[in-house]
């Protein structure tokens, strides 16, 4: 995600200044460099490459965490949603304590 962000900031710089280097081949090289880091983060950043289970579990945590936080502040009134978001919860912290634990 870097990547992707960074690249079209850089393509951006080079059009704002100019002359961000003396030379102009350096310039050339740069915008081809942002280019190419734009088209590889474009494809794979869906595509996940480079991502390995634990990257993938480790990614995971933040949204468990915040659904988790979501769950036990929802101010439900009815019980059958108290009971689903009871076992949510419950089942959300088991599979990442398990996931945790088998790497």
């Amino acid at each position: 995600m870097d990547g992707f962000m960074t690249a079209p900031m850089v393509l951006i710089k080079l059009v704002i200044v100019r002359l961000m280097y003396q030379n102009p081949t350096a310039n050339v090289a740069v915008a081809i460099a942002a280019i190419l880091v734009l088209a590889l983060c474009w494809f794979g950043i869906p595509q996940q490459w480079g991502v390995d289970d634990r990257q993938f579990l480790r990614s995971m945590i933040p949204l468990h965490a915040g659904a988790i936080l979501i769950y036990e502040h929802a101010p439900l009134q009815r019980a059958e949603f108290n009971a689903l978001r009871t076992e949510i919860i419950r089942r959300q912290q088991a599979e990442m304590k398990a996931l945790l634990a088998s790497q």
